[in-house]
Parts: structure tokens; sequence; C-alpha cells
């Protein structure tokens, strides 16, 4: 390999290992932040069925976008390994 070759390889590898870098990051912040989110709820529901109180009207609305957002995402993680997109009719919850 000549010398420019060598300088374009380190500069691609370079760029692949920070992007990779900047995905693990982004990952770890956004599963970090779901799993507060999840704790937070099950304390809320745990409460609700001991029976120490009733879960308030922005906490089912809050659990209900969180479940929604979760299987709209489980859809997706589903086709991106079959590697075609769903249609409406290939929906479970049609």
């Amino acid at each position: 390999m000549d010398g420019t070759s060598v300088v374009a390889l380190s500069t691609a590898l370079t760029f692949v290992g920070a992007a990779a870098s900047a995905l693990a990051s982004s990952l770890a912040t956004r599963y970090l932040r779901r799993d507060r989110q999840l704790r937070k709820m099950q304390r809320s529901v745990a409460a609700s069925v001991s029976g120490a109180r009733e879960l308030t009207d922005e906490e089912r609305e809050r659990i209900r976008q969180f479940l929604a957002r979760e299987r709209d995402e489980a859809d997706t993680e589903e086709w991106w390994v079959v590697g075609e997109p769903p249609t409406n009719g290939d929906r479970r919850d049609d």
C-alpha cells in the first residue's frame, strides 16, 4: 500500500470508530431513560395493585403511551430482521 491508501484507510477506520462510539452512547442514554421510566411506572402500578392508592389519569396515559411506543418499536425491529416493513394488514393489533 502506498502512503495515500494508508492515510485513507486510517481516516475511514477513525470515522467508523467515532460513529460506533456515538451510536453506543446514544443507545445507552436511550435505554437508561427508558429504564428510569419503567421503574417509575412499576412503582406506580405496584402501589395501585397493593391498594395503597389509585393511578392518576396522567400516570395511566403515560403508561399507555409508553406501551404503544414499545409496541411500535417492536414492530419495526421485527421487520428489520425479516427485511421488509409490515403493511397495515400485518399489524398484530388490527
